[in-house]
């Protein structure tokens, strides 16, 4: 049952009150998995912990508790007192399909679906109703007339009250408190439809307790002092049998942070119609046409979060991001287009312009075919851009250098100060900047400033956390929080005009690492790939499989266009979420496979503007010789990589031999 909340009740009835009303029952905190049968309406959910409760106390624990809603009674059993704070109107989350599998799942059998027997509660009779709870409750399962409910997160002061308070039970030696909370809501149409709509809300503490350098953590939503006290008390327990931690360096005192500012009230109190009327952009022109279908996701997300020591260190941060991915299809199958758009403040996101994009690229990209390998001119659009560019966000650890585990590892130290991409290349992140605004601070409560990694084409700086940065006689950094690329001259319109033959790719996705020393990766085109002719669109080709490294790719740039922010794939940061940043490039090397247009299928990603010469290891021609073996053309690939990826050849050999050729 989509798109539907259950009534609050008139009476504040709390958690304390309920457990000292059951006289025999289970009580279930957290969810720790769900699985949903839509064809039977029924429905199975379990718990992180769950207590026996006796004669209103609870008594001891239980493990593998389960609840099922199969028997057609469960909702009668549901008493109308419920909390109006926790509940709010049309928002409730419904997960339409197969959650994380967990313990209490397995080996627990459905119940059958059988009727209520008379007088079994005392709804079935009026002289058995309680008269604890108002018998006057609706009983109404809808209230669409309500108005919404306050965000769920915290303010600071809310935030530093609630650390203080757990920061006092403790009698470690050192205790770090760390506060997330959020308000998440989201809607899915697919089929030219709307499927559901929904909203969460959730505080999570997380309890660090140390003992010399012995350190444990225990994670809670229960913000009574009995739950924040056990909290506390487990994770001082944990602490003391665990081993010790010889990169420990203790806690931070206070920290300056700068000032961020990634929020947006008009985000924050989003309603559920905000949302169904964005999505009619993209539903209204599909259902008119009746050769398109489209899916996509709206997720808005309102977050705080809060980081507390006894050492004397407080930070606070809270922001919002609303993100919107759209696919379009047309009818036959062949035709696929993906946009995705995203910011920090809902009304700055132009739904229509997204939806026209989306539907444009879907017919154009209809009856793709195969081209020639060969050696092509590429552009990148920002999407795809930011798909592979981004990846580079993890490979600055100066660790991973000095231990010779990285890209920029070589004999004898590192790569720093050297030239590793075009000088028009400069990286960098910056939590303050418009296209970023991600949290000013890490987990430990380092706080993050500008960092410039590439310089003009030159690595010129690494990221150090605390205890690499002491062992090495440096200054902390603390890592990337989101990634992006100084802007170029060009637009994607320059770009294509100026390309005689080549391609464009739209996004890229099912990125996985071949080789960590080089940043190789394989991955698809997907959802718009077109033949460029004469600085014209021509017209839509077959997806590629791709082997190739951002940093190859930097090296061969022909035009390199101005920053966006992107709406692909949300990368969560400390507190918040990081810019997908990119802009649209030219490339002038790429290798790459052919796979058919159905061969690229999932969820979106994330990318800037590239052009670049692209060299396709295999397309799917008919009678070419390039088609009929693609050992062969893999061989072309390696010859020209040999000194780059000097690991290719015995992956191939590897590759070839689990598919049975020799």
């Amino acid at each position: 049952m989509p798109n539907v909340s259950l009534q609050p009740g008139p009476k504040d009835i709390g958690w304390d009150d309920l457990i000292a009303a059951t006289d025999k029952g289970i009580a279930m905190i957290g969810r720790a998995s769900y699985s949903i049968d839509q064809q039977r309406y029924n429905a199975q959910f379990g718990a992180q912990l769950c207590y026996e409760v006796r004669k209103g106390k609870i008594v001891g624990q239980v493990k593998d508790a389960a609840v099922s809603n199969a028997h057609p009674g469960l909702l009668e059993h549901a008493r109308h007192a419920r909390r109006p704070e926790e509940l709010h109107a049309l928002a409730a989350p419904f997960n339409d399909g197969k959650g994380t599998t967990g313990p209490v799942e397995r080996r627990q059998p459905w119940l059958r679906a059988v009727a209520l027997q008379e007088r079994q509660h005392h709804q079935h009779g009026a002289c058995a109703v309680s008269t604890r709870y108002d018998n006057d409750a609706p009983k109404s399962l809808f209230n669409i007339g309500r108005a919404a409910g306050p965000t769920g997160v915290l303010s600071r002061d809310e935030a530093q009250a609630l650390v203080e308070r757990t920061v006092k039970l403790s009698k470690a030696d050192a205790v770090r408190v760390s506060v997330n909370s959020s308000r998440e809501t989201n809607l899915r149409f697919a089929d030219n439809q709307m499927s559901t709509s929904g909203a969460t809300t959730n505080t999570t503490i997380r309890v660090q307790s140390v003992f010399g350098k012995r350190k444990a953590s225990v994670v809670t939503n229960d913000r009574s002092d009995d739950g924040l006290r056990r909290a506390v008390q487990q994770s001082e327990a944990l602490a003391k049998l665990a081993p010790e931690d010889p990169e420990y360096l203790g806690e931070l005192a206070a920290q300056q942070y700068g000032s961020v500012n990634a929020w947006s009230d008009r985000t924050a109190e989003l309603t559920a119609d905000d949302r169904a009327k964005a999505a009619l952009s993209a539903l209204a022109p599909a259902r008119a046409g009746k050769e398109l279908t489209v899916a996509g996701f709206i997720i808005c997300n309102a977050s705080a979060s809060a980081i507390g020591t006894n050492a004397g260190l407080f930070a606070y941060h809270r922001g919002t991001t609303a993100n919107y991915t759209l696919t379009a299809r047309t009818n036959d199958g062949t035709g696929s287009g993906w946009v995705g758009a995203e910011d920090t403040d809902w009304a700055k996101l132009d739904f229509q312009n997204v939806a026209d994009r989306a539907i444009e690229k879907a017919r154009r990209s209809s009856n793709p075919v195969a081209i020639e390998p060969g050696r092509y001119t590429v552009i990148f659009e920002p999407e795809a851009t930011a798909n592979l560019v981004g990846l580079m966000s993890n490979a600055f650890q100066a660790r991973a250098a000095d231990e010779g585990r990285s890209a920029f590892s070589k004999a004898g130290g590192t790569r720093l100060g050297e030239k590793i991409v075009d000088e028009r290349v400069s990286l960098y992140s910056d939590p303050a900047d418009a296209l970023i605004l991600s949290s000013p601070f890490d987990g430990e409560g380092l706080p993050l400033q500008r960092q410039t990694w590439v310089k003009n084409g030159v690595l010129n700086q690494l990221a150090y956390n605390r205890y690499w940065a002491s062992k090495q006689g440096k200054t902390p950094t603390g890592g990337s929080a989101g990634l992006r690329m100084a802007d170029g001259p060009d637009s994607l319109d320059s770009l294509i005009a100026g390309t005689s033959r080549g391609v464009l790719v739209t996004r890229l996705w099912y990125l996985r690492p071949l080789d960590q020393r080089t940043l190789m990766y394989t991955g698809l085109t997907r959802d718009g790939t077109f033949l460029i002719e004469n600085g014209k669109i021509a017209r839509a080709i077959k997806n590629f499989r791709f082997n190739d490294s951002p940093l190859f790719m930097l090296n061969n740039l022909e035009g390199v266009g101005k920053a966006v922010r992107t709406g692909g794939r949300r990368r969560r940061t400390w507190g918040g979420h990081a810019a997908h940043q990119g802009q649209g490039f030219q490339l002038h090397e790429f290798v790459g496979r052919g796979v058919s247009a159905a061969g690229a299928t999932g969820l979106p990603s994330h990318g800037p503007l590239l052009r670049q010469a692209l060299t396709f290891l295999y397309a799917e021609v008919p009678n070419s010789p390039v088609a009929r073996t693609r050992h062969g053309c893999v061989a072309v690939a390696r010859a020209e990589r040999r000194r780059a990826v000097p690991c290719l050849r015995h992956w191939e050999r590897r590759r070839c031999r689990l598919r049975g050729r020799r």
